[in-house]
């Protein structure tokens, strides 16, 4: 710990690799530590050689590995002991007084966590479940189990051999990461791997962006209300039903990948055109035209189909979409992913 100039000090934890010590990292923690930042290490007990206050030395156990969940249970742990010691309470077995200058000065707001392999992946299990954590750092974690819940704080990704081109888990992980509207932040679209089809992976990355907005502003609506937001409908007929499908399926293909996208968006997810048009940094008028035009398609092409099969109800526009409404909400092997792994094939 350095220095106290003033104010509280933000606080940084490490956790360590697998069968290996707090001590590994010491230089990164020394130069953290001269930045202002309070540093605490974690010796993982069982993993690494720990030894406990009565001299007893513990060292790892090779038949029973502890995983990054086990990890993350310690970290929680030592931030429990964060507050105890910001309170003035020591929490170590001798209940000994606190060094000078420690009671009161650490920023419980702005505590960050970084870990290298195993305690990288822990270091995004705390951040799942523990909002403490304000940020996070992973040097070259292998992201097992693979974690697909979205992540809405800033994480950083720092890869050796667990790239995201070499290790599924990693490419996955990385995928759920939110970038914030900040001025001076990696748009969205710039942090496209190239891994996985387009439209999917957006439209859950926006998803996911949507879901932490209305998380940070509660008297927002979760799913906005217009002309194309549509409820779920009562299903129709079995066999109009299954006409629709194969008929919806054939339509799909037609589509760009935008296109795909913009369905996608528009009503499997219900996002209103004005987060649509700020998403593809284009006028709302723009986005309107788009879909009006898409919506056309879709009755003129599908309607044809149902009719040439002997259509007989009165409202077959009704019909169409509604049925499309409940095929994107409910049923994911119809929704947009099918045609967008075509294209990018094509691609």
């Amino acid at each position: 710990m350095s220095s106290r100039r003033g104010g509280r000090l933000p606080v940084v934890l490490f956790s360590h690799g697998a069968h290996d010590h707090r001590a590994d990292h010491t230089v990164v923690v020394q130069e953290l530590a001269s930045h202002g930042y309070v540093v605490v290490t974690v010796d993982h007990t069982y993993d690494a050689f720990s030894q406990f206050p009565d001299g007893r030395v513990i060292v790892p156990l090779r038949d029973h590995p502890l995983g990054p969940a086990d990890f993350a249970e310690d970290v929680r742990f030592v931030l429990d002991q964060i507050e105890e010691i910001d309170a003035g309470r020591n929490p170590d077995a001798g209940h000994r007084p606190l060094p000078a200058g420690l009671c009161g000065a650490l920023d419980r707001r702005r505590i960050g966590m970084f870990g290298w392999s195993k305690g990288a992946t822990a270091t995004a299990r705390v951040m799942y479940a523990d909002r403490r954590v304000r940020a996070g750092l992973s040097l070259d974690g292998p992201m097992e189990p693979v974690m697909t819940a979205p992540l809405d704080r800033p994480f950083m990704l720092m890869t050796a051999e667990f790239t995201r081109a070499a290790e599924p888990s990693v490419a996955e992980f990385w995928s759920h990461l939110l970038v914030s509207e900040t001025p001076g932040s990696v748009p969205v679209l710039a942090r496209y791997d190239g891994q996985r089809p387009l439209a999917p992976w957006l439209i859950r990355v926006f998803q996911n962006w949507h879901v932490s907005q209305i998380r940070s502003h509660p008297g927002s609506q979760t799913l906005p209300e217009d002309d194309i937001a549509l409820p779920l409908p009562v299903r129709q007929e079995d066999r109009w039903h299954d006409l629709f499908c194969s008929a919806a399926r054939d339509w799909l293909t037609t589509l760009s990948e935008q296109e795909v996208l913009l369905l996608g968006l528009r009503w499997r997810y219900r996002l209103s055109q004005r987060d649509i048009s700020h998403l593809f940094g284009v006028h709302e008028g723009t986005i309107s035209r788009q879909t009006d035009k898409l919506r056309d398609r879709c009755l003129e092409r599908i309607g044809k189909k149902l009719t040439a099969e002997g259509w007989t109800g009165d409202d077959l526009e009704g019909f169409i979409l509604t049925e499309l409404g409940s095929l994107l909400v409910d049923d994911p092997h119809h929704g947009p992913t099918q045609p967008a792994t075509r294209e990018s094939r094509r691609s």
